[in-house]
């Protein structure tokens, strides 16, 4: 039973689209192995248009249009359209709806893939049921004409994203035949891609709210989990994007997985992606601390009340960091009517506090590893 409605009806096309494509991608992957040769070609599609629908989704319908984390050019928006509708997962404007209710409401009943309903409910129970947009949750991205027209006509551009387009590359590309790469196309770049695109995806709301590790809030059932960002292109990073919900980074330090974090960085590097939303790193090793600071064990009074002070002074270096920032940012935006001098001043201010929050931070964790070290 869906949370928000009282008298809940069945999305019967979706939900028999959700529970016969598996059996459809699983007889169709064996016959066409059995009976037809599986080329290069139909390796390459399926890698392909995997890759395409899933970072439509994630770099696309989630982290520019749910979040707003950062922008994009018109061609990029138009190409996560195109392949997100191929994914199946529903309109941009309506996943979007969906997502941003879930963090406002996470692990509550209004919650659409609250996790305490159970994993079945979170994985995919949820959209066996008909529910309305939320149209309220979307006003901005109502205002894009293209977002708004992919969601009137989703069905017929999905149809064509996610069927038709592989199946016809593949009828002009195989070097087997028209129905070949037909056929190929279907069972590759269509069924049984969707198929597993669907539940790689669907794993964030039901698997990354149960299996991991929440190294940054413990408010929520959110996770941080390697194994699933290898497998949603860096989506498994959970726990810090509940915290950071408007990042364009899931995985935040340089070596953690996560394609779409580069992805996005190397359209900026061409001028296609700009704008991109990063937290301060002061910002979250504060939250990390805060959260060692609930789970550490002090034996000894003396060692409590200097990680206390240490921790004062750690958020105290960060709000003076902040305020540097945001003043040498201000005054740098207006260096024409500045003193430059002044401006050379503040950037020196800003180095000194970014050493002192770095100093402060290390006092705390070396005094945290010996509270450890006698716990």
């Amino acid at each position: 039973m869906p949370p928000d409605d009282k008298t809940p009806r069945i999305d019967w096309p979706v939900s028999l689209f959700l529970l016969i494509t598996p059996a459809v991608a699983l007889a169709s992957l064996v016959a066409f192995c059995l009976f037809w040769q599986v080329t290069w070609q139909l390796v390459v599609l399926f890698v392909f248009f995997s890759f395409a629908s899933s970072v439509s989704i994630t770099a696309g319908y989630h982290r520019l249009l749910a979040h707003r984390a950062y922008k994009a050019r018109s061609w990029l928006k138009h190409f996560f359209l195109f392949f997100g509708a191929g994914a199946f997962q529903g309109s941009a404007l309506k996943w979007a709806a969906d997502h941003r209710i879930h963090h406002r409401d996470v692990d509550t009943d209004s919650d659409p893939y609250n996790i305490k309903r159970g994993f079945v409910f979170a994985h995919i129970g949820w959209l066996f049921y008909k529910m309305t947009l939320a149209a309220d949750m979307v006003g901005d991205l109502q205002k894009d004409r293209w977002i708004v027209w992919q969601h009137r006509y989703f069905l017929p551009v999905a149809i064509f994203s996610g069927f038709l387009f592989p199946m016809l590359i593949m009828a002009l590309w195989s070097d087997l035949g028209f129905w070949h790469g037909l056929c190929g196309g279907f069972v590759f770049g269509a069924v049984a891609r969707i198929v597993f695109v669907h539940h790689c995806t669907f794993f964030i709301n039901s698997l990354c709210h149960m299996w991991g590790k929440q190294p940054y809030n413990e408010d929520n059932s959110a996770r941080d989990n390697f194994v699933l960002a290898l497998l949603t292109n860096g989506e498994g990073y959970h726990n810090f994007h509940h915290r950071f919900q408007f990042d364009y980074r899931n995985g935040v330090r340089w070596y953690q997985w996560d394609p779409t974090k580069w992805f996005i960085g190397m359209l900026a590097v061409f001028g296609q992606a700009y704008s991109l939303r990063r937290v301060p790193r002061t910002q979250i090793l504060v939250a990390k601390m805060a959260l060692k600071c609930k789970s550490v064990r002090i034996t000894s009074p003396a060692i409590s009340a200097r990680l206390d002070l240490l921790r004062r002074k750690v958020e105290a270096a960060q709000e003076r960091l902040k305020e540097c920032s945001r003043e040498y940012q201000v005054l740098k935006r207006n260096l024409r009517r500045q003193s430059r001098a002044h401006l050379v001043q503040l950037k020196a201010d800003l180095k000194i506090a970014k050493i002192e929050f770095d100093k402060t931070y290390k006092q705390w964790h070396l005094c945290l590893r010996a509270a450890h070290a006698l716990a």
